[in-house]
């Protein structure tokens, strides 16, 4: 790899967006008071899935013949207190799950007897009209509560459930994509239906990130479609489905949007598009307040430049084990690497680069520019093959507004460089500058810190 390769990839190493996704959608708000505040250690700063591993491997040396089966290490996990949602002011509402939409005129929602009985589950123990307590719905479901079902007209329907794991996959707390697969083929096996999915990908629904999988289906002759959002809480699978048919589809879609919008959210302002542009010699995000010019000793990496750096920075991270493909793919969808630039010397480079952390954390780390930065040095300094000298972290106004700064000098595979590392968060996005430079090169990379204003 050449000398100006390895400077790019830099820059894709140093986006914090592939260290923060190692929880893999379970969510702790929802079970858990705000933790007293403490003294963080590097223990703390490590990946929650690295963390994980560490304790079940510990804990699997620790037990005795035949007390964990093939000496297979268990997932340690705070089961959720599942309450019923609730019909409120003309709104259903689970505060457990955080899930609230509005249930319109036009919409049926069936008895907790009814529901059994769809599912060919006993209801002696209810009266009529009567609701059943989530213990006594999830028992009856064996394992799976299902909290509302909803018809939106006779052949199209929401189900609301949630499935306990503990009970249905005795303790194997699947993630959303592989709980996907696990349910596709056990329908395959048991229905004489068809299951195709036709896409995944990861969404956010109000402040709360979900997989979304869309399916056709084949029923008895009848083909519908499928909308079906997971994500994984503890020991539950939080489970929303829409299914219709292709002619109800608006329908589908205006129930969806409606799971979004009903509070306000902490976003960033919406009226001007995330990405900027390079307009009349200047670069200009106006969602951000960024301006710069692009100056004559600066030359723009092409999107097919960056795409290739980035393609194998994170080859490299995967092989590394320091990120996992899912990891990856949250950080690839949440951050937005909006410029990248050469400098004079044709090495150097800067990238401006935009991360939506409800995206690429899910709101689970949620952290400040601080601790933001504690868990970039942390994960720099497990770099196999990147020598890091840590200098004292320090604030700088750019354009009127406080930034975070982080200095580096760095040997990375036998090459001198220096880094910095600069970043700021607004509302749900951390607004990074990116700098790594040679010797020689300290007086452009102060001119173009001084060229930054407002819009």
């Amino acid at each position: 790899m050449k000398k100006k390769c390895y400077i790019a990839f830099l820059t894709v190493l140093l986006t914090v967006s592939t260290i923060l996704t190692g929880c893999k959608g379970t969510e702790r708000n929802a079970v858990s008071e705000e933790p007293a505040e403490v003294e963080e250690t590097e223990e703390d700063l490590k990946p929650e899935e690295e963390k994980a591993k560490e304790t079940d491997t510990k804990e699997t040396d620790t037990k005795e013949d035949g007390e964990e089966e093939s000496g297979k290490a268990v997932e340690k996990v705070e089961p959720v207190n599942v309450v019923r949602g609730e019909v409120r002011d003309g709104m259903f509402v689970n505060e457990t799950f955080d899930i609230r939409f509005p249930l319109t005129e036009d919409m049926t929602l069936l008895e907790d007897s009814e529901i059994l009985e769809v599912l060919g589950a006993d209801v002696g123990f209810l009266e009529e009209g009567a609701t059943a307590a989530a213990q006594e719905m999830e028992d009856a479901a064996g394992g799976t509560l299902y909290d509302a079902v909803i018809y939106l007209d006779d052949n199209s329907n929401v189900m609301l459930t949630y499935e306990n794991m503990d009970v249905t996959m005795n303790g194997n707390y699947l993630d959303e994509r592989r709980y996907v697969k696990h349910v596709k083929d056990a329908l395959e096996q048991k229905s004489p239906g068809k299951y195709e999915i036709k896409s995944q990908k990861t969404v956010m629904v109000e402040d709360v990130q979900y997989l979304r999988v869309d399916l056709d289906v084949e029923m008895e002759g009848n083909e519908l479609k499928e909308i079906f959002y997971c994500r994984r809480v503890e020991n539950y699978m939080v489970c929303i489905t829409v299914t219709f048919e292709e002619d109800k589809r608006q329908e589908a879609e205006a129930f969806i949007d409606s799971l979004n919008g009903s509070r306000e959210s902490g976003t960033a302002d919406s009226s001007h598009p995330i990405s900027g542009a390079v307009e009349d010699g200047f670069y200009v995000n106006e969602t951000f307040g960024i301006r710069f010019p692009i100056t004559d000793n600066m030359s723009i990496m092409s999107a097919g430049d960056m795409e290739a750096v980035q393609g194998i920075g994170n080859e490299y991270l995967e092989n590394e084990g320091i990120v996992s493909s899912e990891q990856m793919e949250k950080a690839s969808n949440g951050t937005l690497y909006d410029l990248a630039i050469y400098l004079e010397d044709g090495v150097s480079n800067i990238s401006v680069c935009y991360e939506d952390l409800d995206i690429t954390n899910g709101g689970i780390v949620n952290p400040d520019e601080e601790r933001y930065g504690k868990i970039l040095r942390y994960t720099l300094s497990r770099l196999e093959g990147f020598d890091y000298e840590f200098l004292e972290d320090s604030s700088i106004t750019l354009g009127g507004r406080d930034y975070y700064r982080m200095d580096f000098d760095v040997n990375a595979m036998g090459i001198d460089a220096h880094q910095i590392y600069i970043f700021r968060r607004e509302e749900n996005y951390m607004t990074s500058f990116i700098i790594t430079y040679q010797d020689g090169m300290e007086q452009q990379i102060e001119n173009f810190l001084n060229s930054i204003t407002d819009v």
